[in-house]
């Protein structure tokens, strides 16, 4: 799920005399200590809740007066993901978020009659607006055929089931004289006959607009169905394609329909917007069972961008090299100082000499000075120096 906690910690402001100044540094030690470790309890809390939680947003509703139940107010401070952790815990199949970090979780097993305000809002609502998420689960749809060679030893000619629905969870059994097609939602489950088409597409009609549907079939579902008397065959094969999931047979109507199976999950009113989740399997006679497993309003938790550098630069440069120094400098200057060109004018354009002859002659004297300077004196005695005077 794409959502990290956020936890708000107020610390409390203290006015420190002179006389307690000097606990100062271990109040200092101890309250860095105590944040860090409240820190990592949220962090483990918001890993926890992304890997467990699963919830798809639904809506905002202007909340002011209440339009949800508020038997069950959790308050604050709490987000979608803590939010939703509490609800999926406590077995709620709707929650919201109001006034930024105001937790709600709501009794209602279906979404209320009330439009949405709002199609989507902040994370966390607004004043007086709710943003409320439905907590889903995921759902296994499975529908067998009478000639499928998988169907389950006890159905007879097979069973419909829905598993991860909630209350519409239910296995309907040709063994106990079954034969249609099963409706499931989180509020309960339906079975229809396979000569009783027109209830089915009055139920389906009748369902709520974002409610997700299962629909499964067991043993020879489609006789009526493909006949298409009155076109309830093409009626039902609209419905199902507005609520996510493809029409059996590809939508078309044939007798080679006959005992085939159809399983598919979807959501009422999505119509050409539909979730990336829903969908539906359709098996021929001899096939084997049709089985639909979907991860429904699974959210995948967000990624972690990978951090190339431990301490990037603030500006980094507009082309990188394809090999870059080990040890980069932090703050690259973006022109070069006023010395560095300088030196390289100098280089590059030298003047001559105003007067080469008068720097020749300073140049020997300099060479002969120090060739004087690293001669090997010594000091001669005085006998030498009696023999050198002339007499």
């Amino acid at each position: 799920m794409k959502a990290q906690a956020v936890f708000t910690f107020m610390w409390p402001v203290v006015l420190l005399t002179t006389a307690g100044a000097i606990h100062v540094q271990q109040g200092d030690r101890m309250s860095r200590m105590e944040a860090k470790m409240k820190s990592a309890s949220a962090a483990l809390a918001s890993l926890s809740a992304n890997l467990s939680s699963t919830y798809t947003s639904i809506g905002c509703w202007n909340n002011c007066p209440r339009v949800w139940s508020t038997s069950a107010s959790i308050g604050r401070p709490h987000n979608s993901v803590s939010c939703g952790a509490l609800a999926e815990a406590g077995g709620y199949k709707f929650f919201s978020v109001e006034d930024g970090n105001h937790c709600w979780l709501h009794t209602e097993t279906s979404i209320i009659s009330r439009p949405s305000d709002f199609s989507t809002c902040a994370d966390g609502g607004s004043s007086c607006v709710t943003h409320v998420y439905q907590v889903c689960s995921d759902v296994t749809a499975r529908a067998e055929g009478c000639d499928q060679p998988s169907r389950g030893t006890s159905c007879g000619c097979g069973c419909a089931i829905v598993t991860g629905m909630g209350s519409g969870d239910a296995t309907y059994s040709h063994a106990s004289n079954y034969r249609g097609i099963m409706v499931s939602t989180s509020a309960g489950h339906n079975f229809f006959s396979y000569t009783d088409l027109t209830s089915l597409k009055n139920h389906l009609n009748g369902i709520a607009a974002g409610t997700v549907v299962a629909v499964a079939t067991n043993d020879e579902p489609f006789f009526h169905w493909y006949e298409n008397s009155g076109n309830i065959g093409t009626d039902l094969n609209n419905i199902l394609v507005s609520m996510g999931m493809p029409a059996p047979n590809g939508g078309t109507l044939s007798s080679d329909m006959f005992r085939a199976s159809y399983a598919g999950v979807g959501q009422a009113g999505c119509g050409s917007s539909c979730p990336t989740w829903t969908g539906s399997v359709y098996t021929a006679r001899y096939a084997d069972v049709a089985i639909v497993l979907l991860f429904v309003h699974r959210r995948r938790p967000r990624r972690r961008p990978r951090r190339l550098t431990r301490r990037p630069s603030r500006r980094p440069t507009r082309r990188p090299t394809r090999r870059p120094s080990r040890r980069p400098t932090r703050r690259p200057p973006r022109r070069p100082t006023r010395r560095l060109i300088r030196h390289l004018f100098r280089q590059l354009f030298r003047r001559p000499a105003r007067h080469p002859a008068r720097r020749t002659l300073r140049g020997g004297r300099r060479q002969t000075r120090r060739f004087l300077l690293e001669l090997p004196w010594r000091v001669e005695p005085e006998a030498w120096l009696r023999l050198a005077i002339p007499t």
